[in-house]
């Protein structure tokens, strides 16, 4: 009996998440903290996207502006994504670009905007863009190229593409690539708003720029 509930615990072990950890961010932050604690909080996201490294990590970011880009390199599981998360929606506000590279993640309810380019950039599965407000970027709100099981749904974006000769978009998908054949719904986008965006398009034969509004 004694090796069998032996058993049992190290199988519920080994299908939980491993070392899954909460990290927290804010404006009083130094990255010199451990970050593990609201009290204790590491200042940029980058830093704490450098440590969210294991299935089931969430990163809480406290409200105010964090002028970086933000690179997401490490993965989750299916079951287990890692998680930056803004718990008040619009309250932390990233002025720089997100870039997504590592699967099995979540990006809830941040205010975005990136005068340089794209506010969040997608080339990976298994991501989640939720209640997000992503605006006044310079060239699409979202932009995902090559990437399965993608989910953009609650998000606004709005005045995106203004300085752009690419006819940027609100949300562009790309070049979608299927990870397997299993059914049902890969590319899920739904309940976002997306208005004026819009983009200046070169004629390229010396004739007058004009603007097209596209919003997905």
């Amino acid at each position: 009996l004694r090796r069998l509930l032996w058993s049992a615990a190290l199988l519920l072990a080994l299908s939980s998440p491993l070392c899954a950890a909460d990290y927290f961010v804010a404006i009083t932050g130094s990255d010199n903290n451990n970050g593990l604690t609201a009290a204790r909080p590491f200042r940029n996201i980058a830093r704490a996207a450098l440590l969210a490294t294991a299935p089931g990590d969430t990163v809480t970011v406290a409200a105010g502006t964090y002028t970086e880009t933000v690179s997401l390199l490490r993965s989750g599981a299916p079951t287990a994504p890692i998680t930056f998360t803004s718990p008040t929606r619009g309250a932390a506000k990233i002025v720089g670009q997100v870039r997504i590279l590592g699967s099995n993640l979540t990006l809830s309810g941040f205010d975005i905007t990136n005068r340089n380019g794209s506010g969040v950039i997608i080339s990976s599965d298994r991501v989640r863009i939720l209640k997000n407000d992503i605006h006044d970027c310079s060239g699409h709100g979202i932009s995902a190229f090559s990437f399965d099981y993608l989910t953009i749904e609650g998000n606004r974006l709005f005045r995106n593409g203004q300085q752009n000769f690419s006819q940027a978009s609100g949300i562009s998908l790309y070049q979608p690539v299927a990870l397997d054949q299993a059914p049902g719904f890969h590319i899920i986008v739904r309940g976002n708003e997306s208005f004026e965006n819009d983009s200046v398009v070169n004629t390229r034969a010396g004739g007058t720029n004009f603007r097209v509004g596209i919003g997905i």
